[in-house]
């Protein structure tokens, strides 16, 4: 049994979405002996889709513009942190450069979780099938 979206007019001009299927009930020789038939109204979850594609879409073009500004300010801690690290050497011991280092890294970690949200938001934008 399959569903058919359709509109239909109630009695009082308005217009309702359903889905309609029907079967016809044959006997051995291909009688017709019925027809069971049922319209279902979809209105309501018609709706609910329609917000929640428009929901969607606000959190996808959210994910992005949060994802692009952060990249931003996370290059710039890596950058000033790698020129000042350069710029005072020698002045620090083994541990104190160790310290720089993690610093660095943690920043270019966090900078490649935020690429993985940028590649995430642009999934529905390519029409790729999200995997």
């Amino acid at each position: 049994m399959t569903d058919y979206p359709l509109a239909i007019r109630n009695v009082s001009g308005r217009i309702t979405d359903v889905l309609y299927n029907a079967v016809v009930y044959s006997d051995e020789t291909g009688n017709v002996l019925g027809i069971f038939a049922a319209a279902r109204d979809v209105t309501e979850r018609n709706k609910i889709e329609a917000e929640i594609l428009r929901s969607n879409a606000e959190l996808e073009q959210f994910s992005y513009a949060i994802s692009h500004d952060m990249r931003q300010s996370l290059r710039m801690i890596s950058g000033h942190l790698g020129l000042l690290e350069k710029s005072i050497a020698d002045h620090l011991d083994a541990d104190q450069l160790q310290s720089f280092k993690f610093a660095i890294e943690g920043a270019q970690r966090l900078d490649q979780m935020m690429m993985g949200l940028l590649e995430y938001s642009r999934v529905g934008r390519k029409g790729e099938p999200p995997a």
